[in-house]
C-alpha cells in the first residue's frame, strides 16, 4: 500500500512539474519564429493573385465540363476529351485546396476557404450529374 502512494505521489509531482514547465514556456509567434523553421508553401502558390488564377481556370474548365452534359455517349473521343479536362482539373483543384488547408494552418487564417469550399461543392454538383450520365450508360 506504502508503495502504490509512493507511485501516485510521484506522478502527481511529475505532472504538477511538467505542466509547469510546458506552461512556462511561452509560444511564439509565426513573426517571432526563424523562417528556416516554417513551412513555406510559396512553391504552391507565390500569392493569392496566383490562387486566384487558377481558381478562375477552374471555374472556365467548369463551364466546359458542363457543356459535355447529355453528349457522353457519343463518341470516345468526346468521352476521351472530357475525361482529360476532369483529370486537369482534379489536379488544379486539389491544389487550390492544398494552398487553403497549409496556409490555414499556419496561422488559423481562414482566407478564402470560403470561397473554395464554394467552388468545390459546386463542381461536386456537376461531377455527381455527369457521372449519373456515365452509368446510365455503362462507362463507370
Amino acid at each position: 500500500m506504502k508503495t502504490l502512494k509512493s507511485r501516485i505521489f510521484l506522478v502527481v509531482i511529475s505532472i504538477l512539474f511538467l505542466n509547469g514547465v510546458v506552461n512556462a514556456q511561452e509560444a511564439k509567434s509565426r513573426d517571432e519564429i526563424s523562417d528556416k523553421y516554417k513551412w513555406n508553401i510559396n512553391h504552391i502558390y507565390p500569392s493569392w493573385e496566383a490562387w486566384e488564377n487558377d481558381l478562375n481556370k477552374v471555374d472556365e474548365m467548369y463551364q466546359e465540363l458542363a457543356s459535355y452534359q447529355g453528349k457522353l455517349g457519343f463518341n470516345s473521343e468526346t468521352y476521351l476529351a472530357f475525361s482529360k479536362l476532369e483529370d486537369e482539373m482534379s489536379k488544379i483543384g486539389e491544389q487550390l485546396g492544398n494552398f487553403v488547408f497549409l496556409y490555414r494552418s499556419l496561422d488559423g487564417d481562414m482566407t478564402n476557404s470560403d470561397t473554395y469550399m464554394a467552388v468545390v461543392t459546386q463542381l461536386t454538383s456537376l461531377v455527381d450529374q455527369l457521372e449519373k450520365e456515365l452509368k446510365a450508360q455503362g462507362r463507370i
